[in-house]
């Protein structure tokens, strides 16, 4: 309350009601629902991107530890992993076949997916020999709805490069 010399007690307003409080929450709460679309949109896309940039590192390695090794590398896809092997059954050279059972080749890594990888088929096998050479040409694509840019990998016998799915092939 403020006293006034010329007149009666009076009383001031300096607050804000409860109906502007309401309005300003309101505007806060769309808002926030507005960028947390947007966010998760964002990191959809960007867990995509790593995925696929890991993938292309680990395919990059495998070829190069084949070259280092002078041994063929297998690398074996599924829709939700992928497994790099050493072909070292029978020792020391190993045969030239995958043998995933027990005492058969070496896994040297297995990566599960978060995102499922589209294929035509349950798996597709990858090999490559002492000179980095790839036995099959091919595309690897990870499911996207996100709009990712590069959610694919092509793969020829002397390439392997990031792209992304344009909707009949990878693209760079």
């Amino acid at each position: 309350m403020e006293l006034s010399r010329s007149g009666p007690l009076r009383m001031t307003n300096k607050g804000f009601t409860i109906i502007e409080l309401v309005v300003v929450l309101g505007i806060i709460g769309i808002l926030l629902a507005i960028a947390g679309f947007q966010m998760s949109a964002w990191l959809g896309k960007a867990r995509v991107e790593e995925q696929i940039k890991s993938m292309f590192a680990d395919l990059a390695n495998a070829r190069v530890r084949a070259m280092n090794r002078n041994r063929l590398h297998f690398v074996m896809m599924s829709q939700n992993q992928y497994q790099i092997w050493e072909d070292t059954n029978p020792g020391p050279d190993g045969n030239g076949d995958l043998d995933t059972a027990a005492g058969g080749d070496s896994l040297v890594q297995q990566i599960n997916l978060r995102d499922s990888l589209l294929s035509g088929s349950t798996y597709t096998l990858f090999n490559f020999d002492s000179r980095g050479l790839m036995s099959v040409n091919g595309t690897i694509q990870i499911q996207n709805t996100y709009g990712a840019i590069y959610d694919c990998i092509a793969v020829s016998s002397t390439r392997i490069r990031l792209g992304r799915w344009d909707g009949a092939s990878c693209s760079s």
